[in-house]
Formats: C-alpha cells, structure tokens, sequence
C-alpha cells in the first residue's frame, strides 16, 4: 500500500479515511501547537475484537521502529485508535519532534460503524502526514491480512525513520526550551531552520539553541576559540589554564616539555571534552593523546594541567544561578565486584543510555579507560576495594560518563561567584557556561591556582539537576509574563462587517493607546503605519503583528470559512466576537471557536442559545450583543449570567446582574457599534474608552 493513500477496505473490519489527512497551520480546540487532523471511520472500535487487534498492532510497530530515545511511550492499552495516536507521538517526540499537546479522539457514532475526528500536534508538516499514514496502513494491513510485517513495511519504516530524524531538532536545549515554553503556556513558533520564536508582539524574542536575538555574535565568536577566550581572560586579569597552539606531536612533545607535565591535548574546535586528554605525564601520554584526536585535526591546544576539581558555574543576564560540580566518570568498589561489573552495574542506572532522553551517558570501556586502569596497576577483570573511587576518565565532561553534583550557591565564595559573573560581561554573552577549575570553591580564586579553563556560549544545561533552568530563562526572556499581549479576534463570514467591527475597535483603541496594531482583509497596521498590504485575515496578518516587538496589543479578522481549513492563527484570544449571519454555527467551528476564547466571548443573541448551551467553562464571560429583542428576553439573558449590550434609544446599555451602565449619546441603528462596545469594555473595563463611539456612530 502507499504509505501516503490508505486504501478503503471492503471488509466487516474496517479502517478508513474519510477524507485526506490534512495538516492545519493553526490550532484547535485547546491545543497550543499547529495541529494534523484526520476523520476515519472504523467498525473495530468498542467492539469485542479491539483489545487484540490493539495489542497486535502495538506489536507490529514495535517490531519494526527502533528510535534513538527511551523515551517512554504512553500506550494505547486497549483501544485501536489510541495505540494509533500514541505511537504517532511516540515517533515525532523520539526523533526530536517537539510535540507536546496530547492529542485526541473525538468519536461519533452510528448503528454499522463510528466515525472520529483524529487531531495531534506537529512540527514538521511532512514529517506529521507521512508517520500517520504509515501507521493507518499498519493498522489497516492488521484488519485485512492479520498484520503481516512485510519486508515492504520494514524498509518503509526505516525510510520514514530516516527522515524523522532528519526533519527532528538535533539540540536537545532547545527541545528542552520549547517544552519549557509550552508547560508556561508561553506562545512559541518555528521560524525556520533552527530558530524559534518565543512570546507575542512586544515580547516576541528569538532562540537558537541557548542563544537569543540579543547574544552578540563577537561574543559568541570569542567562546567558541579557546584560544581568543584565554587570550582575552587574561589580558583582562583573569586566570587562565597555561597553553600554546600547536600543530604536530613534535610540537607538542616541546611545548609539554617547556610547559612541564603533567599536560592536557585538547582539539581546537570540539564540544563536550570531546578528543581531551587530561592528566598526561610522559611523551608516550603525549604521543597516545595525539593520535586519538579527531582525524583531520591540524591544530589542537597543548595546556599545562592543573589539578583542581571542575565546575560548571551557569551565569544567566549577568548573575550566576547555578553551579554543579562535575565528578569524572568512575565506579565505587564493593569488595566482590570487578571493575567491568561495576561499570556494568552503573550502566543499568536508567538515567544512563546513549540517547537523546537520558540525561547521563554510558560508561565506554575503550583504550582510555584501560590505560587508566594500568596507571592503577588494575585491568577491568581486577576486584575494587570496598569503599575505593576509580576514576575512569581524565576529564570531568558530563558526555563522557562524568556526574553533576549541585553546588549550593551559599557555600560558594562571593569572589568566585564575581569572577564568572564578570567574565560572561566581557563577553557580553546574556547566556554562558563558566568552566572553573578550582582546588576549593569555598575560597576566593586569587588565592589558588585555578583557571577559568572555557566560557561556553551555546550551555548544554541538561536535566539531570538544573532542568528548573529553562523555565527561569524562558520567563526571563518575555519580562516574567506569559509572553502574550492582548489579542482581540473578530470572526466573520461578511467581508464588509469584519472589516468595519474591526477597524472600528482598532481605532477606539489606537486613540488611546499606542502600538495598537490591526489586521482585516483591506490591510495590516501598527498605529497608523500601515505594515501588509493586501489580505492580511488569520494567518497572514497574525503572524505579521505578532511578530512586530512594537505590537502591544492586536486586533485580528479571520474568515469564518477558513477555520475548518488552517484553525485559529493563535491558541487563546483576551476577547473573541462571533459576527452574526443567516446560518446557524457548524458544531466543530462553535467548539473550536469556545475553546479559542481566552477570557470573553462576544455574540448575537440570535446565537446565544447555541453558544450558552456548550459553553461549559464558567470562568469565561459571555457577553450578547442585541439590537431588536424585547426586554422579556434581554432579562432572560441577563439571568443566565451573561453580560447584554443594546441600544436604548440614543444610548448604548451594558447590563448584567451586577452591573447596569449607560453610555448616552451613541445614536445608530445598526449592531456593529454594540460589537465596537463589546470588545472595548472587555478589554479595557474603562467608560472614557467610549469616548469614540458616537463619532462612530454617526460616521456609519
């Protein structure tokens, strides 16, 4: 079967689509993120074969994917639709898709069979469609052939497999930000290639890995040359590790000599201790160190060593937050055990694996580790003494086997703290890693020979023990808010009226407040620039305003039509306004539209009945806009908890049942001017926001 056509079938268990799977730009319902959606029908669902059927198709994916992550998948358990959308996240999140919503299944039922509305976040739109197509026609193949694992669905699984991680964010930093963002309820977005946007309008701000649209490129150019950062540390006073740049083992072999052993080799332009060599104290050490560079290094660093304990100090906007001690690698004797014993004791720690979901590496038995071990007079066949420490590394480096170890900030003394701060200044970097060297922390650095050995513009903070850090620089990049600004939507089904309801509210607004911003179908503006030209409803002039840093706060039109084809262009509004027309609402466009509603929903009466009756959050307002309908009916309105507007002969009246306020001197006949009102007082709550109405009023 193609895996991006899953055929009918004509059979007593069925699976099929009702209609192409289609991948939304926007959300629905209460996702934050971008959505795919998918209506099937099937006759296995509830029925008495579904726990097999389930279970079979649980198997049949298992045997065919092997993703890189132990990340642990949320199984279906029973139910066939379910172990579709847990395997479809299950794939997209263990190939670093950052999916985060849930997802859900909405079912309908009928006599014969039921049909389901299938939503799920995505990232990559490609990579959304292609994964659960695959998976429909595994589950499809289970209800017709009795599921089969042909050699056609593990060679395709391997080339979706492929692409997965090809399309899949390859920094976990930035998984972990993202994620940070989505459990804040902080609007993020993919911009493109490795970039994201975190937070709306004047709070909008840019991400890659650990830099921001505010780290300095100079800065970062410095961290990432060992040499340039030593070079500039110490012409400024501080202290650095002792070291030349060379070339070849000859080289080497007369810098160590001149430096005096024990050495470090280091390459030039690796990350994460990768082809380091510490502790080095002969010309063998030496000559062994180079050849285990990475192939193709043409220069590396020749360092003298300094014995002293390593941290990690995390300084965010100029103060530092966090410090870890990193131990090396090693393993604790227990008197009966061998060194590989151990070492294989401490691999079956869950919280070690080489996988992008653990947040420790595996202990590696190399050439490394067994030289080490000689230095002992041990091999890993000999038995540790109970109580003894064997360090297996001669580097700290978390990616090589080594522990991080909190360090309270307390006993840490205030020079040190000082030290690090001031060295990410001179960088300018607003995010960095300090690597210090230091025999104890708990005395001041100028007292001891120490060396802030690196300064890392791109910090792998990991989970381990300072996960808690992507949430505090998350919230510190939008000023400690939710990162949204207020947002007012108007959706509307007649052109005309949604651009005057809207430029209408944009007006009012912009008279009062600066850097108000307006997107319709005639244009998009902030203030009174205009910023788009042409359609710019829902997505076009969503994502134009949202992204503009002087935008604080918007007004947006979507076209009611294009709700069921891209969804909403942004997950929760302060206000949203319903504009009446001859039809009555379609169902999924009310809940979708309701779930929308961040804080206010605005409508006519004639839809009132149909949005009171699934409006279930109560914490919601609604507020009903009527022109014609009697008192009778405006008190039974008022009773259910809404907020009415009408017009009361020259005079617009807010009521409810704590509150009856008149705005005089507003003379119209039409509704437009009530939905004006509406949206004003729901966001401002302020009377002299009215001021503008009746010039409105009269200029209808």
């Amino acid at each position: 079967m193609d895996s991006d056509n899953i055929e009918s079938a004509e059979a007593e268990k069925h699976l099929r689509l009702l209609k192409p799977i289609t991948v939304l730009p926007g959300t629905l319902f209460t996702f934050q993120q971008p959505v795919v959606v998918a209506v099937l029908e099937t006759s296995v669902a509830t029925s008495n074969v579904e726990p097999a059927l389930a279970r079979q198709l649980d198997e049949a994916l298992a045997q065919q994917f092997s993703p890189p992550g132990t990340k642990e998948r949320k199984t279906g358990g029973h139910d066939f639709l379910n172990t579709i959308l847990s395997w479809y996240l299950y794939l997209l999140r263990a190939h670093g898709h950052p999916v985060f919503d849930a997802g859900c299944i909405q079912n309908s039922s009928s006599e014969d069979s039921q049909s389901h509305l299938f939503v799920a976040p995505y990232f990559d739109a490609r990579s959304a469609r292609q994964t659960l197509a695959h998976i429909f026609n595994v589950a499809q193949d289970i209800l017709l052939n009795g599921g089969v694992n042909s050699e056609d669905f593990i060679n395709k699984a391997q080339i979706l497999q492929k692409a997965l991680q090809a399309n899949g964010i390859k920094s976990l930093n930035t998984v972990h930000y993202l994620q940070a963002a989505h459990s804040l309820s902080i609007p993020w977005e993919h911009v493109n290639g490795h970039v994201f946007r975190i937070g709306q309008g004047r709070y909008a701000r840019l991400l890659k890995d650990s830099a921001t649209d505010r780290t300095p490129a100079i800065g970062l150019d410095i961290a990432r040359s060992k040499t340039h950062t030593a070079n500039l540390l110490g012409n400024a006073g501080f202290p650095v590790p002792q070291q030349k740049a060379v070339s070849s083992i000859e080289g080497a072999l007369r810098t160590a000599s001149q430096l005096g052993y024990p050495v470090v080799v280091k390459p030039l332009g690796e990350d994460g201790g990768s082809g380091v060599t510490a502790g080095i104290d002969c010309e063998n050490g030496v000559i062994d160190a180079c050849n285990k560079l990475p192939s193709g290094t043409r220069s590396f660093l020749l360092e003298k060593h300094i014995d002293a304990k390593d941290y990690r100090i995390s300084v965010i906007n100029g103060k530092v937050e966090w410090i870890v001690e990193r131990i090396p690698c090693g393993v604790t004797g227990d008197g009966n055990s061998s060194v590989v014993e151990l070492i294989n004791n401490e691999n079956n720690n869950p919280l070690r694996g080489p996988t992008r979901d653990t947040p420790l590496y595996p202990i590696v038995t190399d050439v490394e580790l067994e030289g080490l071990l000689k230095k002992y007079g041990m091999s890993v066949d000999s038995i540790a003494e109970k109580g003894r420490f064997i360090q297996l590394r001669s580097i700290s480096n978390i990616n090589v086997g080594g522990i991080p170890a909190v360090v309270p900030l307390e006993t840490v003394h205030p020079a040190n703290i000082r030290m690090a701060e001031r060295a990410v200044t001179l960088l300018g970097l607003d995010l960095a890693g300090v690597d210090l060297l230091i025999p104890d922390i708990t005395k001041p650095w100028y007292i001891q020979h120490c060396a802030i050995n690196e300064i890392n513009g791109y910090p792998t903070i990991g989970t381990y023990t300072a996960g808690h850090l992507y949430s505090k620089i998350i919230r510190a990049m939008v000023q400690d808010t939710d990162g949204r600004i207020p947002v007012i939507s108007v959706v509307s089904s007649d052109t005309l009226k949604g651009a005057y309801v809207t430029k209408s509210i944009y007006s009012v607004l912009a008279a009062k407040m600066p850097n108000t911003a307006l997107a319709n179908s005639q244009g998009a503006w902030i203030d009174d620039e205009l910023v788009a030209v042409g359609d710019q409803r829902g997505f076009n002039g969503a994502r134009v305003l949202l992204a503009a840093t002087d935008c604080e706060r918007a007004v947006l039109e979507i076209a009611e039509n294009d709700i069921s084809k891209s969804g909403f262009p942004v997950n929760s509004c302060d206000a949203s306004i319903y504009l009446p027309h001859n039809s009555t609402p379609i169902e999924s466009i009310v809940q979708s539209f309701l779930d929308n509603v961040g804080d206010t929903l605005i409508c006519s009466d004639k839809h009132f009945p149909v949005f009171k009756h699934h409006l279930q959050d109560k914490s919601k307002e609604l507020f009903v806009v009527s022109q014609k309908c009697g008192l009778a009916q405006q008190e039974v309105i008022i009773s259910t908890g809404a907020t009415l507007f009408s017009i009361d002969g020259s005079s617009v009246r807010i009521a409810s049942k704590n509150l009856d306020l008149t705005i005089p001197h507003i003379e119209t006949d039409s509704d437009d001017v009530l939905f004006v009102a509406a949206a004003l007082w729901a966001i401002t709550r302020d009377k002299s926001i009215f001021s503008e109405l009746s010039k409105l009023a009269r200029n209808q």
